[in-house]
């Protein structure tokens, strides 16, 4: 049904369909659903929304980091959207892998580069603010949970010497490797924060090796004071959004590798 209503809106599209698109296939998505649907020639991506209260999620940031972003080629045009769903033009190409990561770094770089004026995000509130809808969800984590939030909020909080616009959740799984580039998709986290968080999230996801973690700093190539140990310290920070996130939505938790950051601060 949420499908259909979004199909329906066709001939307002821009530019639009030829007629109204069909479904095609059911593509990959965590927090929210999406469908490639075509008329024929054409193909788009329809993301339908997660109705999950989620306070990092901002539509509003993510048309304008959006509309940025694919001016400098580095995301799909956006066609059409309002609060239920969002409608992008079909990038067609592949996940990137960890040997991509001197064109991850710099596409980091670009990201971070980008003129846009959403707000700033101060990312403790942030966690602390996940931590109550568990709580207020009625939801118990176990003493480890507690625990591991306990030692992430009493850490030692880092200078923050420059905000700009992040990504905020820039894996691999929200990138497509295309002919031209590697491009960003599924911006509805984008703020302004510390450049080191988006780093961050990506280096802790995919586990990355200090070697690794230098080819990408290197391709980023933004020299800025303690970028290492900020990264370092928003791993932690990270982890434990994680937790809580998946904590929301019913998923499996696993504190271990937070611990053993934390065990090695």
């Amino acid at each position: 049904e949420q499908l259909n209503e979004a199909t329906s809106t066709w001939e307002d599209w821009t530019p639009s369909p030829i007629g109204r698109p069909t479904p095609k296939q059911q593509l990959g998505g965590i927090t929210n659903l999406s469908f490639l649907v075509t008329d024929g020639p054409g193909q788009w991506v329809v993301r339908l929304n997660s109705d999950v209260t989620d306070g990092g999620i901002s539509r509003s940031n993510e048309l304008a980091a959006l509309a940025s972003a694919h001016r400098a080629g580095i995301s799909p045009p956006m066609v059409f959207s309002n609060q239920n769903f969002l409608v992008s033009k079909y990038c067609p190409g592949d996940m990137p892998t960890l040997m991509d990561l001197a064109e991850i770094g710099s596409l980091f770089a670009d990201i971070h580069s980008l003129n846009v004026s959403v707000p700033p995000i101060d990312l403790l509130t942030h966690l602390e603010a996940y931590q109550f809808q568990v709580r207020d969800m009625q939801i118990t984590p176990d003493r480890d949970v507690a625990d591991c939030y306990s030692r992430v909020m009493a850490m030692p909080k880092p200078k923050i010497t420059t905000r700009v616009l992040c990504h905020q959740d820039l894996t691999l799984s929200n990138m497509i490797k295309t002919n031209s580039g590697i491009v960003a998709i599924d911006w509805e986290y984008a703020r302004q924060s510390d450049p080191a968080y988006d780093l961050a999230v990506f280096t802790y996801t995919h586990e990355l090796t200090q070697k690794q973690f230098s080819d990408l700093l290197n391709s980023y190539a933004r020299h800025e004071a303690e970028l290492p140990q900020r990264v370092d310290y928003f791993q932690r920070v990270y982890a434990m959004i994680e937790i809580f996130w998946s904590l929301i939505r019913g998923g499996e938790i696993n504190t271990g590798k937070l611990r053993a950051l934390l065990d090695s601060a």
